[in-house]
């Protein structure tokens, strides 16, 4: 058998290279990326009969993607006709993004002849007038060559190269411009729809949304190679520039238009702060794709549509947080078209192989984009015509609202005693009297602690503290009256005993919260609390711009100063004896009298009571087996028998040291015993402090 007959019968049988092309009558599409080699010149300056003597490296995908950079780029494979008869095809480049492309086709002679196709010719001078590019080949019966690609663009560096015979290549095109017609037939009613929306109804939104519709249909004309063929086919480089232009416009005005549609200015104010930011950088962007060249331009303007799509979806979730319900179709558009954009921008990186999702996800996802933003924006119509017609029902909630919050400032239990219904009826002047019990409490100390806070610092500390003391007030029949610094001053108008457990959990609750602050660093704190009963008037004062509520009268004077003793003595609690004597079960308590006083301004004596419930078990249960013999020391100290009463007290105070109150009555006794009282000494107490 000779040569030829020898390679007749292998092409005859069976391909005689492996990663031949193999022709058939019947091709429909088939991407040639594993039976392409190829070949990166980095000097852009080799020649064909150069390359051929070099090595290429096999490619491992059915459309290679090299990403973007500056190299040419050259491909070769092997076509083989194993028939009888020439077989006539069509080379397809369908990425229509390209500076240049050259095929060489071999000759009878062993030489090449060269076909260009690009972006750097007139779409009027392609081969055939088709929007990918287009190379009709024909291949002898019995033959095998080699065929050679050079790709020069500035553009992605993606191959997707195909195989068409005749017939199945008409068919494909025909399936693709119904699939086209059809999306940009929804582009185009959108686009006419929302114009006449924005006539009728006249809503910026409209305006927005129509720039973002014109700017996302010409970036897929851009990439469907439509722009090229009918809007500027003698323009190479605005046929590639118009893409991350359009992109980055796109993105400029769909970010304006969620701000606007989705009210963050004001409903998401710091999101919406981000969104300024975003289209500041389209903006960029925009001026990038004018001045600078395709690579950096594409990049920013393809990592831009990455970026804002999930920052939609981000915004839309927060807005349907915050109960928009028009943020619905939103959200699902964006969902769309994030998916659609993302497909696109991975395979324009070289992420994703180009595939039917790849290659037309981003249409897909774009037309149900734009078709829910429009019904999004339909949506947002009904609402506001919604919104109109509760105008009413709106503004009475609002004014609920605003004395719900003024109720804050003016105790509903305040209205109540002044026989008012809201806030709107208190008028100045207005005033009544009660029986009531007073409590202030006053945290230790509190003047060193806060040199060392910040403003900040000591108003978390007091609302802090104070969220935990009102709900105890109020749970035992009180309510506050006002905040006086780090004072409360509260009012419980059923019980004096109300204001007594008040005054206990809170000391309870204090444990707890200072057991917090010491886990946190803080030091502990500790407060004080006064407890008088009386009269008092309750009332506004003020004048005709400004009005406030308060409480006045010699019982809440006496309240604050008795508050103010807890720091003389050193017990948590004091009592008076108004308190004290309207006690039901006194044994319910751990009570005992420590003093009779008369405070500054006032001629009554009072007696003041300890109520040392809250002390730790241990010092709690020395003072009540020490009572009997404190009273009788107490006793024999307020007729003047200052050296017994010494005594007494010494040995309490040796058996309890922890006990204050008594190192207090040894100072007193030990003076009185060198400096003796007038005949008049009734063993009362003057205190000259507020």
């Amino acid at each position: 058998m000779n040569k030829n007959a020898f390679i007749i019968f292998f092409m005859i049988s069976g391909s005689l290279y492996a990663d031949s092309l193999v022709l058939t009558d019947e091709l429909s599409g088939e991407y040639i990326g594993k039976k392409l080699f190829f070949y990166v010149d980095k000097t852009n300056a080799l020649t064909l009969d150069e390359v051929r003597k070099i090595k290429f490296f096999p490619s491992v995908k059915d459309e290679p993607n090299f990403g973007y950079d500056s190299h040419t780029y050259w491909l070769k494979f092997q076509v083989e006709n194993n028939g009888s008869q020439k077989i006539r095809y069509f080379l397809e480049m369908s990425y229509s993004l390209v500076d240049k492309i050259d095929l060489y086709i071999p000759s009878v002679n062993g030489t090449y002849e060269k076909k260009s196709q690009g972006l750097y010719q007139s779409f009027r001078e392609r081969e055939i007038l088709y929007r990918n590019f287009l190379f009709p080949l024909e291949q002898k019966p019995f033959s095998a060559d080699w065929y050679y690609i050079r790709i020069s663009t500035e553009t992605s560096k993606t191959f997707p190269l195909q195989v068409w015979s005749n017939n199945r290549f008409i068919e494909k095109v025909l399936r693709e411009e119904l699939f086209l017609g059809v999306f940009y037939g929804i582009m185009l009613v959108m686009l006419f729809y929302n114009l006449f929306l924005l006539l009728s109804v006249r809503d910026i939104n409209y305006f927005y949304y129509i720039f973002w519709l014109i700017n996302a249909t010409m970036v897929q004309m851009s990439l469907n190679g439509y722009s090229f063929e009918y809007l500027w086919p003698y323009s190479n480089w605005w046929s590639k520039q118009n893409t991350p232009f359009f992109m980055s416009m796109g993105g400029f005005f769909g970010i304006q238009f969620a701000r606007i549609f989705l009210d963050t200015p004001r409903r998401l104010k710091k999101t919406d702060k981000y969104l300024l930011f975003l289209m500041f950088v389209s903006g960029i962007s925009v001026i990038v794709s004018l001045v600078a060249s395709y690579p950096p331009a594409i990049r920013l303007g393809t990592v831009l549509w990455i970026i804002i799509p999930v920052s939609m979806i981000i915004t839309t979730i927060l807005s349907l947080q915050g109960g928009y319900k028009p943020a619905r179709y939103f959200f699902i558009g964006w969902i769309f078209a994030f998916l659609g954009t993302g497909i696109f921008a991975a395979k324009s990186l070289g992420l994703l192989p180009n595939s039917f999702l790849t290659k037309w996800g981003m249409q897909i996802g774009v037309a149900l984009e734009v078709t829910l933003l429009s019904l999004g924006l339909g949506d947002r119509i009904n609402q506001l015509k919604k919104d109109k017609e509760l105008a009413q029902k709106v503004l009475l909630e609002t004014k609920n609202n605003m004395l719900e919050s003024f109720s804050r400032f003016v105790p509903r239990q305040f209205l109540k005693f002044l026989e008012r219904e809201s806030v709107e009826d208190v008028r100045l002047g207005d005033a009544a009297s009660y029986e009531m019990t007073v409590l202030f409490s006053d945290i230790r100390k509190f003047t060193d602690m806060s040199e060392n806070m910040t403003p900040d610092e000591s108003f978390f500390f007091l609302n802090s503290l104070f969220k935990r003391m009102e709900p105890i007030i109020q749970e035992n029949n009180g309510f506050v009256d006002k905040y006086i610094g780090d004072a409360v001053m509260a009012l419980f108008p059923e019980s004096p005993e109300d204001a007594i457990k008040a005054s206990l959990e809170i000391k309870e609750k204090l444990v707890t919260y200072n057991e917090h602050r010491s886990n946190s660093g803080y030091i502990p704190i500790d407060i004080g609390l006064g407890i008088h009963s009386g009269n008092l008037i309750l009332g506004t004062v003020g004048s005709s711009q400004r009005i406030d509520t308060t409480v006045i009268g010699d019982t809440v004077n006496l309240a604050s100063r008795i508050e103010s003793l807890t720091k003389y003595y050193q017990v948590p609690v004091i009592l008076s004896d108004t308190v004290y004597e309207k006690i039901l079960d006194k044994e319910k308590y751990y009570l005992r009298e420590i003093d009779r006083v008369k405070v500054k301004g006032k001629q009554k004596i009072v007696i003041l009571y300890e109520l040392f419930n809250s002390d730790p078990e241990e010092l709690r249960e020395k003072k009540m087996a020490q009572k009997l013999d404190f009273e009788k020391a107490l006793d024999l100290y307020r007729s003047g028998g200052f050296p017994v009463a010494l005594d007494i007290f010494q040995r309490l105070f040796e058996e309890n040291p922890e006990d204050k109150i008594l190192i207090l009555f040894l100072e007193r006794c030990r003076y009185l015993i060198n400096h003796p009282p007038s005949d008049r000494w009734q063993g009362v107490a003057r205190m000259g402090r507020k």
